[in-house]
């Protein structure tokens, strides 16, 4: 094949030592003076099939690229509402109160709040927690009202009991009813059955740390009876 070439080859090669040579590939190169073209156009043809592999490697990683840039927030959030719901939880109910409207120690809003302890709402919830302060313990009757209002609650509604207390906007309120629990009023609850209710409860995994300070706090009550 060498041969076929080199008569077309030579007859150029009489205009000069080197001509350029336009190849089906369209770029241009030069043959030098008694070489065979046979070797240019395969080293051609080696260099163009390098090329062509070059970009698709290129463009293999490009649309990678592209898949994980296409990823959005969306998708996660979508991820994590399905776990949720599978879990019985909705993202409703993990919707924060930022602040709610008390007045400490005011035992007109305990009453208000056994009112409708059956259908409250998380908002009511915050409500009642926000009445406990440490100045309450001043008020006899409040104290001991709180006090078991505290632990109907818990026992009527555990999981909305978790929910709401973690909405708390005050550390020092939190710790003035973890020590509630752990010193209810009277030994008509049963601490086991709301201990085992409390267990059963399926929170969200960031509303687990203060569910086993509940729960630690109970233990306490329940070791004070024995």
């Amino acid at each position: 094949m060498c041969t076929a070439f080199w008569d077309e080859y030579a007859l150029r090669d009489r205009l000069g030592n080197t001509k350029e040579f336009n190849s089906d590939f369209g770029l241009d190169w030069r043959c030098p003076e008694r070489s065979c073209p046979l070797h240019h156009v395969m080293r051609k043809i080696f260099s163009h099939t390098l090329t062509g592999v070059g970009i698709l490697l290129i463009v293999f990683v490009l649309l990678g690229c592209r898949e994980r840039v296409s990823y959005t927030p969306s998708e996660e959030i979508g991820v994590k509402s399905d776990s949720l719901e599978k879990s019985g939880l909705s993202l409703d109910k993990l919707e924060r109160v930022d602040s709610v409207d008390c007045q400490p120690c005011d035992i007109n809003s305990l009453a208000d709040f056994e009112k409708k302890i059956d259908t409250c709402s998380k908002r009511d919830a915050v409500a009642f927690f926000c009445l406990f302060d440490r100045d309450c313990a001043n008020s006899v009757e409040f104290s001991e009202f709180s006090n078991e209002l505290l632990f109907v609650f818990l026992q009527k509604k555990p999981q909305l009991f978790v929910e709401a207390l973690n909405d708390l906007s005050s550390q020092d309120k939190l710790y003035v009813i973890l020590e509630e629990l752990e010193s209810p009023i009277h030994d008509g609850f049963d601490i086991d059955a709301i201990i085992n209710s409390l267990e059963q409860v399926v929170v969200a995994p960031p509303l687990n740390d203060l569910k086993g300070k509940i729960v630690k706090a109970l233990k306490i009550a329940l070791s004070k009876s024995r």
